[in-house]
């Protein structure tokens, strides 16, 4: 099994006991929104015809592509820009 990309967690929470839970993964999280999406496309188009493991793959793909579009950016501000007080100069 490949090694999830990313470790962030959704709905850590604490016990009542002060014990911290981590929740699931944000990856996981993803995951299953998209999969209800599918899951439902699917019904409505082919039935229970999908094959199930193949869905749960295209789910995980479009939670990786989420988290993908969360990594932060390279600044891509340039000279011209801060000259013209139209970037975020450091």
């Amino acid at each position: 099994m490949a090694e999830e990309p990313n470790t962030e967690t959704a709905f850590p929470a604490m016990t009542p006991g002060g014990y911290c839970t981590p929740g699931m993964t944000l990856r996981d999280w993803f995951a299953g929104q998209a999969l209800a999406q599918l899951v439902h496309r699917r019904e409505m188009t082919e039935g229970a015809t999908y094959s199930k493991p193949d869905l749960a793959a295209e789910a995980y793909h479009y939670a990786d592509a989420m988290l993908k579009a969360r990594e932060p950016k390279p600044d891509t501000v340039t000279p011209q820009h801060i000259a013209l007080g139209i970037g975020g100069g450091k």
